[in-house]
């Protein structure tokens, strides 16, 4: 079990996330975007102290849901899912599965921060990343509920994402 500052350390940690994931996702920071390809936009993220911190891609379904994939510079890939009303309690985890083309990626548990946010730490992350760069559909499904993204044009997010990591090392290495 964690203790409670560890507790309390997540809980801050995903709320930051949360933070940062709205603000990439929000269309007025479009300026700020590295790339933008069809519905994908992506970025970097550096620290005030200008060490790299990760690489982000996000894209929109039709329902305005949005679905953010995450790389940090330790290699953990992470996915954000907001504006979906999911029908769980915040602060618990969710058990879901994660297919892309009905192959399953990930099938376990997922954070749901707040009710129209969720996050999903995926562990194989070169499988993953081969299976969003190639795939056609990506479906998140929690019990009764799901969602679905169109990944058309994911092989040009992936890419970025493989780069901005490359990148982001190499200058973070020389800081």
């Amino acid at each position: 079990m964690l203790k409670c500052a560890e507790r309390l350390v997540l809980r801050r940690g995903w709320a930051l996330l949360v933070v940062v994931f709205f603000a990439i996702a929000s269309s007025s920071f479009a300026a700020e975007f590295d790339i933008e390809v069809g519905h994908w936009v992506g970025k970097s993220e550096w620290s005030s102290g200008g060490h790299f911190e990760s690489c982000m891609v996000s894209e929109h379904n039709d329902k305005n849901e949005i679905f953010i994939l995450k790389l940090d510079r330790k290699q953990v890939l992470t996915i954000g899912l907001f504006e979906k009303q999911w029908e769980s309690v915040p602060q618990i985890p969710l058990e879901l599965i994660v297919m892309i083309d009905h192959t399953v990626l990930h099938s376990g548990k997922g954070w749901l921060q707040a009710k129209d946010a969720l996050f999903i730490r995926l562990k194989s992350v070169k499988a993953s990343l081969s299976k969003f760069e190639s795939g056609k559909f990506l479906q998140i499904s929690a019990g009764d509920q799901s969602i679905v993204f169109n990944l058309k044009d994911s092989g040009k997010a992936v890419a970025f994402l493989r780069s901005c990591l490359r990148q982001g090392l190499r200058s973070h290495k020389n800081i």
